[in-house]
C-alpha cells in the first residue's frame, strides 16, 4: 500500500524545521480519548485544514464538512500544532505501513517533537491523584519540552507491567527506533469503549498547561455537564420503575 502525505499549504506559524512545531494525533482507543481530543482541537477557532493522507486503499467512509468532502485522515494547523485527525484508519492489513509512513514524515519534516494522546483504564492504576500517565521515547529525555518535569518526577509514567497497544503503540515504537522525541499522554478513563469526556478534558488541560495550546474548554465543560445530567436521569428512571418479580407463595397466604 502506498502512503502519501499531501500538504495543500505550508503551516503559517513557522515552516516545518524552522522553529518549534509540534505534531499531535490520537486514535480511537480507550475512552475514545485520542480521537476526540484531536477532533475537539481541529474544531476550535483558529484551526485550519492544510492537508490529508492518501493511501492506495482508502477507508470506505467519508463525510461532508462545510463545502467539501472530509477525507478519513486529514491534517490541520492550529497555533504551534499540526494535528492529524484519524476519522477512520486503513484496514488492519495496511495499518503498519500507514503508521510507519506518518512517523517517517514527522521526523523528516523537522517537527520538534510528537505528542500522542490515548487513554488508560482507571482500574489498571493504583494512585489516581494524578489523572493521567505518560510514556516517552529515550530521545524525549534529551530534548523534549517537558524533560525537566519528567526528570524531577512531576509526572507518573505508565507502569512497566502494562502494555500500550494499537496504532499509538506502533507509532511510539517507530519514534523510539528513529531516535525522535515523542510523548504519549494517557488520561485515566473509566470507560473502555464509550466516550469518556472527563478524560478528554484532562488531555486538553494538559495541552493548555504544558504546550500553551490555548484551547477553549467551555464547550467541553458544557458537554460534560450535559452527559452527566443524562446519566443521572437514566439512573433515576431505572430506580423509579417498578421491577417485575414473580409472586411468591407467601403473597397469597393469610395467617390468623
Amino acid at each position: 500500500m502506498g502512503v502519501e502525505i499531501v500538504l495543500l499549504r505550508e503551516p503559517k506559524r513557522g515552516l516545518l524545521g524552522r522553529g518549534e512545531k509540534f505534531f499531535m494525533t490520537g486514535f480511537h482507543g480507550v475512552g475514545i480519548v485520542g480521537y476526540f481530543t484531536s477532533y475537539y482541537m481541529v474544531e476550535q477557532d483558529g484551526s485550519e485544514y492544510i492537508g490529508y493522507v492518501k493511501t492506495d486503499k482508502m477507508p470506505l467512509t467519508v463525510r461532508m464538512k462545510d463545502d467539501r468532502i472530509a477525507l478519513p485522515m486529514e491534517l490541520y494547523e492550529r497555533g504551534d500544532f499540526v494535528i492529524l485527525l484519524n476519522e477512520i484508519l486503513p484496514g488492519a492489513e495496511n495499518i503498519h505501513e500507514y503508521v510507519k509512513s506518518v512517523a517517517e514524515w514527522v521526523v523528516d519534516s523537522g517537527f520538534s517533537e510528537a505528542v500522542l494522546i490515548g487513554g488508560l483504564l482507571t482500574n489498571y492504576v493504583g494512585d489516581t491523584w494524578l489523572p493521567f500517565r505518560i510514556a516517552h521515547t529515550t530521545a524525549y529525555l534529551k530534548k523534549g519540552r517537558l524533560r525537566d518535569l519528567i526528570l524531577e518526577g512531576k509526572f507518573l509514567k505508565i507502569d512497566s507491567d502494562l502494555q500500550i497497544y494499537g496504532p499509538l503503540a506502533l507509532m511510539l515504537a517507530h519514534f523510539q527506533l528513529m531516535n525522535f522525541p515523542a510523548i504519549a499522554v494517557l488520561p485515566l478513563s473509566s470507560h473502555r469503549y464509550q466516550l469518556d469526556i472527563n478524560a478528554v478534558r484532562t488531555a486538553l488541560s494538559f495541552l493548555n498547561e504544558h504546550y500553551n495550546a490555548q484551547i477553549d474548554l467551555q464547550a467541553i465543560d458544557e458537554l460534560a455537564e450535559k452527559m452527566k445530567r443524562a446519566e443521572q436521569e437514566v439512573e433515576e428512571k431505572a430506580k423509579s420503575e417498578e421491577v417485575f418479580r414473580p409472586p411468591k407463595r407467601e403473597d397469597f397466604m393469610f395467617y390468623m
